[in-house]
């Protein structure tokens, strides 16, 4: 007989899960399969905190402007990949002020949620931003579709890819465990 708690400690980690569902069903994320390379590329997993004090809550199913209305905050970047929660993950935006964890102004428990996305930092990334924006809504920076100026976003910034995919894996589910 199986120990159950055995099995549950082996677990992968909710992230772990959605790396390796985004894998097999490239564009399942975004909508673009380029997209979601991306993401997984250059991405890496973020820590879902309590809304800290001074941040409200934007309105539902607008992350994306919500995240990018916070880039003025010092210190604040605007982060955009996948959020997890009860094992359904979705394409989504939030911000963080230390490169570890998510500050979620979009769901209303932020905290009970995982996140892997692409920190962007750089002074082109307003007017890339901008560029996203069609009568004041903003459309996903890693959606459909990806373009020339998406695509060669993170080499022109000098971001660094992550260690490789297989890798980031391997450490998300020891980490869990």
């Amino acid at each position: 007989m199986k120990n159950e708690n055995q099995s549950i400690d082996k677990a992968p980690s909710p992230i772990s899960s959605a790396i390796k569902n985004i894998t097999r069903m490239p564009g399942s994320l975004t909508g673009d399969a380029e997209a979601d390379r991306l993401i997984l590329q250059y991405g890496r997993p973020f820590v879902g905190i309590k809304r800290p004090e001074g941040f409200s809550r934007g309105p539902r199913k607008e992350c994306y402007l919500n995240s990018y209305d916070l880039i003025t905050i010092p210190g604040a970047t605007y982060c955009e990949g996948f959020a997890i929660g009860n094992s359904l993950e979705f394409h989504h935006a939030w911000i963080t002020c230390d490169g570890e964890h998510a500050i979620d102004v979009t769901l209303p428990d932020g905290q009970e949620h995982s996140y892997f996305g692409i920190e962007f930092r750089s002074d082109q990334f307003e007017q890339f931003a901008i560029s996203r924006m069609t009568d004041g809504y903003m459309r996903p920076i890693l959606g459909y579709p990806v373009n020339d100026q998406l695509r060669n976003f993170p080499r022109d910034i000098g971001l660094q890819t992550t260690t490789p995919l297989e890798t980031n894996v391997t450490k998300l589910d020891a980490d869990h465990v």
